[in-house]
């Protein structure tokens, strides 16, 4: 199967989604909580897209928040895995022993590890030089993150 690749020269890296072109790829929504919690939809459903160009990967991700103004930004020097975010895992290399973590938050603060089966891997033989920026809307808040 090919894969379509998309023109990006119309992205602003903004946290907005609101270029066209993200409209051209499919949504993937209707998250559910672990299994270890039953398996119910989420409280609050997060929507991804993924836009595949020929030299990055660019990901769209808008986090429903019906009470936004009730959401506690952690200062960035605190752990940033006590807020709203977005995390996700990545293997270049399709080995399940060794992949990237990615983590973006509501407040714009990220963090990127290469982890391999025994543990992070110092210095990272990739070191991503990816770009990001959110935005808060009233009752969301949505992520652009570019990966090359």
């Amino acid at each position: 199967m090919e894969m379509k690749l998309y023109d990006i020269n119309s992205i602003v890296l903004d946290g907005r989604l609101d270029e066209a072109v993200w409209t051209e790829v499919k949504a993937y929504t209707g998250f559910k909580k672990l299994q270890a919690r039953g398996g119910t939809p989420a409280q609050a459903q997060a929507t991804f897209r993924i836009l595949p160009c020929e030299d990055r990967i660019y990901f769209g991700i808008k986090c429903d928040e019906p009470n936004i103004d009730k959401v506690v930004a952690t200062h960035p020097e605190r752990s940033k895995w006590c807020t709203d975010s977005v995390e996700f895992f990545m293997s270049p290399s399709g080995d399940t022993f060794s992949f990237y973590q990615f983590l973006v938050t509501m407040g714009n603060h990220t963090a990127s590890n290469f982890h391999s089966e025994s543990g992070n891997i110092q210095p990272d033989p990739y070191a991503p030089q990816w770009r990001h920026a959110t935005y808060v809307g009233e009752d969301y808040w949505s992520a652009e993150i570019e990966l090359p």
